[in-house]
Formats: structure tokens, C-alpha cells, sequence
């Protein structure tokens, strides 16, 4: 029995399924009596598997059903918020994102060496040995394509375990040719103290700016306030995904926009995914990138703050190709013109595609 049909005592639960895939705020949802669910609950365990249903639902002609839902079936109730859902993000989206006059700028507009506010590439883990790809060899590459600025990869899941010792050499080798040099990693699955010894080690040498990836339900419920807290004067931004929306799964987009607050600035993966199905058209509504929940749809045109350097948008758009149903660069030129892309995901597919001609034309 789902609590749907217990209609008496969970009166409240048609809108709570709204509130779960975003369609009411959590202001809304309140007034319309939804309480605030506990982690751990049988119905916070339904709602996860609702919205886990309902994206995977949402994709179209479907994938493999995820394995976290085998044995578990939709009430008949369930569709009808599901295809709310599908139609909310599947409208024409807009053709760029609109600047923001009336809300502050970045607190790090005016600070040196902001790495995604220029052209950069992002890398994670080909400073390996067994690959080839050198540390001098990156630096060439992001000559020779007027790439501006690199991120390295920090944490567990970064592909080379040498990461610590790797990511200060890079720092230290682009900071001798002026290059702007930040780290980029996973803060959300692991306890705060171990993202703590993660970062000293990526960012102790110097290191230009922290973009913190956060995917999903977080571990750390201080996480933005610990991050801040810990490197005040480093510039800070979040990678901010579709799955963000679950780091606090009892919280509206907005509260968790504000949440990181003024100390942290968006960065998108504004993915055009032409291969996937439905294919992903290239916005901030749409697709794999959900960034827009911080100031526009979400926050009622709203943005916390809009970013000077960016010419007043909301966040850093960054591009990936050959990967994950992304066509090559050569093929997204037209559909990228009005993001102006600041990055691209990451160094090591544009070398293994040989695509870095390409990312210079952008």
C-alpha cells in the first residue's frame, strides 16, 4: 500500500509527489499542508523511487528500468504528475538565458585568475604514466588551441591515483606561464572530513578557484557552509547538474540555491547530446543540465546573484563532445553560438578525438 491510499491521513500526498519532481514550490506545498518528510521514512523511501521513476519515465524511449526500481510498480495516481513533469520540461526553451540587473554580482568578479570565467578545458585523469599525456604536453595543447585556463581533478573517484602529487604539478607548471589553474571534484557522497583532506591536498600549493561537483544527496548536510568556511578566500563555485536537485531532498530548488549562497558561483554542462534519446538540445532547461533551477524557471525569473564577467549571465556554460551521445565539436558550433561555452568536459576526449582544432574555433 502506497500512501496515496490512505486517503484520509495522506491527504497531503498528491502534492508532496508534486513537490518531489519540482512542480510546486516548497512554500506552496506547505500551504497545501505537505509536512516535511525525515530521511529515512517510508515515505521519503517512496518519494525517492518516484522521482527515480519519474526521470527515468521522463527519458523517453527508455533505457534498462533501473535496477533500484525492480519489484516496485506506480500507482494509477502516479502518471498524472509524471506527465506534468515530461510537458514542464519539454517546453520551448528560451534561446539564451537572460541577464540579471537587479540582483548582486559574483563576490568574485573582481578576483584574479577566476578559472572559469575565461575560455578553459577541464581535465581529470590522462597525467597517468601509462598514457603518455604529460603535463608539458597539456600546456602545448592549451597554447596551441588559445585555451586560457585548466582544472585537475581531486578525490576517489579521479581515474589517476597519483592526482595528489599530479594536480600541484600542474598547478605549479601553468602558474609559471600565467596559466589559471583550479581543481574540480565529488564533495557530495563522502563525509566532510574527507573532502577537507582531499582539498588541503589539491589546493594547499596555491591554486587558482574550487569547482565543487555535486551530483547528488549530499553526505555532509553543512556541506557549502564547510566549503566556505574552510577556504574563504578561494574562489568557489558548484558544478550544478540535474541530479543537484536531490543533494537536500526535502528542500525547494531555490532553498538549495541559497544554500550556497554568495560564496559560490554556477558552472552548467550544458551538454548537447544528439545521439541520446530523446536527443538533449543545448539550454539550461533542458537535458543534463538543470543549472537554470538557481534563477530562472525555478526562482521565478529570479538569479541570486549574475556574473559581470560573463556578460551578466547566471553561470559558466561548458560543452562535452564525443561522449556520452555528444556529436563531435565540428558539429555544434551553430548550436552553441548564443551560450558562448567557457569549457569543455574535459582534455582527454579532445585528444583522444582529436577534436582540440576544433575547441579552438570556439
Amino acid at each position: 500500500m502506497t500512501p496515496l491510499e490512505n486517503h484520509q491521513e495522506y491527504a497531503w500526498w498528491p502534492d508532496a509527489l508534486l513537490l518531489k519532481l519540482g512542480l510546486i514550490t516548497r512554500a506552496e506545498a506547505t500551504k497545501r499542508g505537505v509536512p516535511h518528510i525525515k530521511a529515512g521514512t517510508p515515505e521519503q523511501t517512496e518519494l525517492d523511487l518516484y522521482q527515480t521513476w519519474a526521470l527515468w519515465r521522463a527519458k523517453g524511449a527508455l533505457p534498462p528500468r533501473p535496477g533500484i526500481l525492480h519489484g516496485w510498480k506506480p500507482a494509477a495516481e502516479y502518471w498524472l504528475p509524471l506527465e506534468a513533469f515530461i510537458k514542464a520540461h519539454h517546453a520551448p526553451p528560451p534561446v539564451k538565458p537572460p541577464p540579471s540587473t537587479a540582483n548582486p554580482p559574483s563576490k568574485w568578479t573582481n578576483h584574479p585568475n577566476v578559472p572559469w570565467y575565461v575560455k578553459r578545458v577541464d581535465i581529470s585523469h590522462w597525467l597517468r604514466a601509462d598514457t603518455g599525456w604529460t603535463i608539458g604536453l597539456l600546456i602545448q595543447r592549451i597554447r596551441d588551441s588559445g585555451t586560457r585556463a585548466v582544472t585537475f581533478q581531486f578525490g576517489d573517484d579521479c581515474p589517476d591515483t597519483d592526482w595528489a602529487t599530479h594536480g600541484p604539478a600542474l598547478y605549479a607548471a601553468c602558474k609559471a606561464e600565467g596559466i589559471p589553474c583550479g581543481t574540480w571534484g565529488r564533495c557530495d557522497y563522502r563525509p566532510w572530513e574527507d573532502v577537507k583532506r582531499d582539498l588541503h591536498a589539491a589546493m594547499d600549493a596555491g591554486c587558482d578557484g574550487l569547482m565543487a561537483d555535486v551530483e547528488g544527496p549530499v553526505q555532509d548536510p553543512e556541506l557549502p557552509e564547510h566549503l566556505a568556511g574552510e577556504f574563504p578566500e578561494i574562489p568557489m563555485a558548484v558544478i550544478a547538474t540535474g541530479a543537484i536537485d536531490n543533494a537536500w531532498p526535502d528542500m525547494t530548488p531555490g532553498e538549495i540555491a541559497a544554500r550556497f549562497g554568495d560564496n559560490f558561483d554556477f558552472v552548467g554542462q550544458d551538454y548537447y547530446k544528439r545521439d541520446a534519446t530523446p536527443p538533449f538540445p543545448m539550454t539550461p532547461a533542458m537535458g543534463e543540465n538543470f543549472v537554470y533551477w538557481r534563477g530562472t524557471e525555478k526562482n521565478g525569473g529570479k538569479g541570486f546573484r549574475h556574473l559581470p564577467a560573463l556578460g551578466g549571465r547566471w553561470h559558466a556554460a561548458t560543452l562535452m563532445c564525443c561522449a556520452e551521445g555528444c556529436p563531435p565539436l565540428s558539429e555544434q558550433h551553430d548550436i552553441a553560438a548564443g551560450w558562448a561555452p567557457l569549457g569543455h568536459w574535459d582534455a582527454e576526449i579532445l585528444e583522444g578525438n582529436g577534436q582540440w582544432p576544433e575547441w579552438a574555433k570556439f
